[in-house]
């Protein structure tokens, strides 16, 4: 497939903001699939965060879900940290497709946080660009990321765990920020998680879990 993706050039490290709604949203090209096009006023600007589109279970997820709503008339856009060479999964040619290609090895924690802030502030203006109703972010130290990245905005993230977390351990840091930006009592970041199993919900603080009842 002859791809049209519009691949997006990283912005500068100024703090963005999201743009205000202005007017009509752009229009799709007519969808040549079986589900008929959104009309104009119901279209969304839906953004997806995930590390990259290679081989795995989140990455297969997140290529289905864009491609589903791209079909449909939404304006998708998917933002990965890794590089579009990468990719296993394809996109619709009507997703807009973001790489950061910020993926790479740290050589010891003073990198690590030098890298980890580089990537903040890339995925903060790729998402600031992408203007959306709505984010959803996929896997754990993403979510975080994207979390944070999402602070100065009115729109926060929708947050899908794919793993257990009691069973899969992701390191001091990463886990101590996850208990600060997840959803719940006297925490600030995203609107709501999405755990892929009952362990995955059993495994959150009570007071989350509580909080997301129902």
């Amino acid at each position: 497939m002859t791809s049209q993706r519009a691949t997006l050039a990283q912005s500068s490290s100024q703090r963005p903001a999201l743009a205000q709604s202005s007017g009509q949203r752009p229009t799709l090209a007519q969808s040549s699939g079986q589900r008929p096009a959104l009309a104009d006023a119901r279209r969304r600007r839906l953004t997806l965060a995930v590390p990259s589109l290679a081989l795995g279970g989140a990455e297969r997820v997140v290529a289905k879900m864009a491609n589903y709503w791209a079909e449909r008339g939404d304006l998708v856009t998917v933002v990965t940290l890794s590089a579009e060479t990468c990719d296993t999964y394809s996109l619709d040619s009507r997703v807009t497709r973001i790489p950061l290609n910020a993926m790479r090895d740290s050589q010891g924690p003073i990198d690590a946080i030098r890298d980890n802030l580089a990537r903040l502030r890339a995925l903060r203006a790729a998402i600031a660009r992408s203007q959306p109703d709505a984010i959803i972010s996929f896997t754990d130290r993403m979510n975080v990321l994207t979390v944070l990245a999402c602070r100065p905005f009115a729109v926060g993230p929708v947050i899908s765990e794919r793993i257990d977390p009691s069973q899969y351990e992701i390191g001091r840091a990463w886990s101590w920020l996850r208990r600060r930006v997840y959803p719940g009592p006297g925490a600030r970041g995203s609107d709501r998680t999405s755990p892929q199993s009952t362990a995955g919900h059993d495994a959150r603080p009570a007071d989350l879990r509580d909080s997301q009842r129902g």
